[in-house]
C-alpha cells in the first residue's frame, strides 16, 4: 500500500489506536463508498480488495488494500473530489470518523502533528503517481 512507499510517521501505536475507534465494513462490487459532492468527515482504509475511482462518471483509477481516502473531504471539510466504488466481490474497509480523530488529538499531544504529516505525505505521494 501507498502507506509503506514512503516512511509513515505513525507510530504501530498511533496506527492501533487509530484503528481501535474504526467501524469495519464490507462492500459488495459496484456498491457505491463515497459519492462526488457529498461531504464526510471521515477516513476510509481499505483492508482487503480493491476500489475503483471515477469523477463524472469517468474512471480515473484503483486503489489496492492498505490505501487510505477521504482525507481530503477531512482536511477540507468540502464535498468529495471524486466517486469511489467497491471494485471485488468484497471489500473490506474500516471508516475512522472525524469527531473520532479530533478526540485523539485532544488525548494524546503529538499525535496532530504525525496525523497531519502522515497526511502530507500521502497527498504527496499519490500527486507523484
Amino acid at each position: 500500500g501507498i502507506n509503506a512507499e514512503y516512511g509513515d510517521p505513525l507510530s504501530k501505536d498511533d496506527w492501533d489506536l487509530l484503528l481501535k475507534g474504526a467501524k469495519s465494513v464490507v462492500k459488495k462490487k459496484d456498491e457505491v463508498i463515497i459519492t462526488e459532492g457529498q461531504k464526510y468527515q471521515r477516513l476510509y482504509q481499505i483492508n482487503r480488495g480493491t476500489c475503483r475511482i471515477t469523477k463524472i462518471g469517468k474512471y480515473l483509477g484503483k486503489m489496492n488494500s492498505g490505501e487510505m481516502f477521504g482525507e481530503i473531504s477531512f482536511l477540507e471539510g468540502s464535498g468529495a473530489a471524486v466517486t469511489v466504488l467497491a471494485d471485488d466481490d468484497e471489500v473490506e474497509l474500516s471508516i475512522i470518523e472525524g469527531y473520532y480523530i479530533n478526540i485523539l488529538f485532544e488525548m494524546k499531544p503529538g499525535f496532530a502533528g504525525r496525523f497531519f504529516h502522515h497526511l502530507c505525505k500521502l497527498l504527496a505521494a499519490r500527486l507523484k503517481k
